[in-house]
């Protein structure tokens, strides 16, 4: 009579987990079609930056429609739809609404999550691959993003993160979206908010080459020991993330070797 209880028990046990679940929320297909025309380039661009920021995990691309289709629950669809209208931008839109979409803040706000924000960004200067490129490795590196991706046609950056990861992200694309010649005086720097790296600092170089620029951020790792730093070759800055003490330490060293101030 016990072991039979005892097996009663178990099975009891094992069942109301299962009953405690909730049921699998149903997959949804969906085909979007496009108002710009984009290439087969800019699709598989649309298709990376849906799969590395919105995570949409089952997609397929038809460049001859031009459609990309998805496939996932009620949610991954609602963040595909917003991602796909937020790229499908013309490359020269007309000047009013250029002004309008670079003016408004294009966020979206994941449901359910406690802190998942995805953020569109348009570019005004950064139109190189070469600028892009080290603007996505700063993002990566300096801010410890990883769920980020441009679409070149509009330029167009998609970043996904914290909001304290946003508003880093934020900081550093106003800071490298800019002309060469745009504003360097002064202490350009962010508060981050990690225990780890709470200072970001943009260090703008007086001596501009790629070597001098590459030469200040070898320096800044071989002699400081900055973890999180990388450089825009552009607009002739190092950027790193520190503590305040190595952010001082490293402002002195590349005064000295930028200026020659004795540090």
């Amino acid at each position: 009579m016990s072991r039979k209880i005892s097996r009663l028990a178990v099975a009891i046990l094992v069942a109301i987990p299962s009953l405690a679940q909730k049921p699998a929320e149903p997959t949804v297909d969906r085909t979007f079609h496009f108002t710009t025309a984009p290439s087969a380039r800019d699709l598989q661009e649309i298709a990376t930056v849906l799969r590395t920021v919105a995570q949409i995990r089952t997609l397929s691309v038809d460049a001859a429609a031009p459609s990309i289709s998805v496939s996932g629950n009620s949610g991954d669809i609602a963040l595909a739809d917003w991602t796909i209208q937020a790229l499908d931008q013309p490359a020269r839109p007309l000047a009013p609404e250029k002004q309008i979409r670079d003016s408004a803040v294009h966020e979206y706000r994941v449901p359910g999550a406690k802190d998942d924000v995805v953020r569109m960004f348009y570019l005004t200067d950064i139109n190189t691959p070469q600028s892009m490129q080290e603007l996505l490795t700063v993002l990566r590196t300096v801010g410890a993003i990883q769920r980020v991706f441009n679409y070149t046609t509009p330029l167009a950056l998609a970043v996904r993160g914290t909001t304290a990861q946003i508003a880093l992200s934020t900081w550093i694309i106003s800071e490298l979206d800019q002309p060469s010649t745009g504003q360097t005086e002064g202490i350009h720097q962010f508060e981050s908010g990690d225990a780890n790296f709470p200072v970001v600092r943009a260090f703008y170089l007086a001596h501009r080459s790629p070597k001098d620029i590459q030469d200040t951020l070898s320096a800044l790792r071989a002699t400081v020991h900055i973890q999180r730093a990388f450089s825009h070759t552009a607009r002739a800055v190092v950027i790193i993330a520190g503590s305040p003490g190595q952010v001082e330490d490293a402002a002195r060293m590349v005064a000295a070797r930028d200026r020659g101030v004795t540090p």
